[in-house]
């Protein structure tokens, strides 16, 4: 959770800083905005109840196919974790060479906030970075040509 936070003040910051206004980020509408307050309803749910078998509904594939997010045990050692350990938990296993979609998995450490992060959290944090900056220029963008 530290992570998205800082991914989103990272940038806000930097649109800021190039001249933008969080005016322009605080007007973003949304079409189907309830669909951010169901998400994160289910990420603060799953941190504060997190039971081993729910996971977070952005890892069904992998552990659909692993029966647990793999993680990278080096990763979890550059982070400051203990090694994920199999049949520990239900949630995490360590990566092997039994791993199907390995690099799905949590292989990205992140020492600072002691966490390892997957390749769906990077292109989510990235993406959310993106939006959070790209809205504080709205007069920048181009309106979508009209549909025929």
């Amino acid at each position: 959770m530290l992570t998205l936070v800082v991914v989103l003040v990272g940038g806000a910051v930097l649109g800021v800083v190039r001249g933008g206004s969080l005016e322009s980020l605080a007007a973003t509408s949304f079409r189907w905005s309830w669909l951010i307050f169901a998400g994160l309803f289910l990420q603060l749910g799953t941190d504060l109840v997190n039971p081993p078998w729910l996971g977070r509904p952005g890892m069904l594939v992998v552990i659909g196919a692993n029966g647990a997010m793999p993680v990278s045990p080096g990763a979890a050692e550059m982070a400051g974790l203990p090694p994920p350990r199999r049949n520990a938990e239900l949630k995490h296993e360590p990566v092997s060479e039994d791993t199907l979609l390995p690099w799905l998995g949590d292989q990205f450490p992140v020492p600072r906030a002691k966490s390892v992060l997957s390749l769906g959290d990077l292109v989510l944090y990235l993406g959310l970075a993106r939006l959070v900056y790209v809205r504080t220029h709205p007069e920048r963008r181009k309106p979508p040509p009209p549909r025929a």
